[in-house]
């Protein structure tokens, strides 16, 4: 939505989305959100940094059709967050330890 200007009205853009779906099935259908690629590449390939990814899916996931935080949906989140960060770390070469402290020696 960035690219267009949008980036702010995510919410309000996905409310009138989910509403329009739901007019459409006329309630013979259940409505689901889907996440979709960024169109851009996540540093250092592109110019896309990872807070800035993992902001926008953070809201998109966490947030309901109507703007509101959504605990159901932070605990799903959050149950998922390990193993798709330790992916990421599997691509760059990394590995996380989950259960280690972050010392000084291992910030480098």
């Amino acid at each position: 939505l960035a690219h267009y200007g949008l980036e702010n009205r995510v919410a309000e853009i996905n409310a009138a989305a989910v509403q329009a779906a739901k007019r459409a099935s006329q309630g013979r259908a259940k409505v689901a959100g889907d996440l979709g690629p960024t169109g851009r590449f996540i540093e250092p390939l592109g110019d896309l940094g990872f807070e800035t990814a993992y902001d926008a899916y953070a809201e998109r996931e966490l947030y309901s059709g109507k703007g509101r935080r959504s605990k159901k949906k932070e605990a799903a989140f959050l149950e998922q967050l390990p193993e798709a960060v330790d992916r990421l770390a599997a691509e760059h070469g990394a590995s996380v330890l989950w259960d280690e402290p972050l010392t000084a020696e291992r910030r480098g």
